[in-house]
């Protein structure tokens, strides 16, 4: 493939990708919930305090571990990436 036809159609693939990305997730998320009703109530949004918190905790290098989910995604870089991290805490 040409690099202008690619650079042409990249738009349109990457909507494509996008939208196949969130039927995905949304199978999943409805897959997670049927098996476990009860999991909404254990997953919520940091509060802008433990936010920061945990932003200085990753700036200052202290982390326990981390998971990444790479999605091929026709991006001129080649590829999206999610990545959570888990802070590990001084005793």
């Amino acid at each position: 493939m040409e690099l202008e036809e690619h650079i042409d159609r990249l738009r349109d693939r990457v909507d494509s990708a996008v939208v196949a990305s969130h039927a995905r997730r949304e199978r999943l998320r409805a897959e997670i919930l049927t098996e476990n009703p009860r999991i909404r109530e254990q997953i919520r949004r940091p509060g802008a305090r433990t936010l920061a918190w945990a932003k200085d905790l990753l700036r200052s290098g202290i982390v326990a571990a981390a998971d990444g989910t790479v999605a091929a995604v026709p991006l001129l870089s080649g590829t999206k990436i999610q990545i959570g991290v888990v802070v590990g805490l001084r005793a």
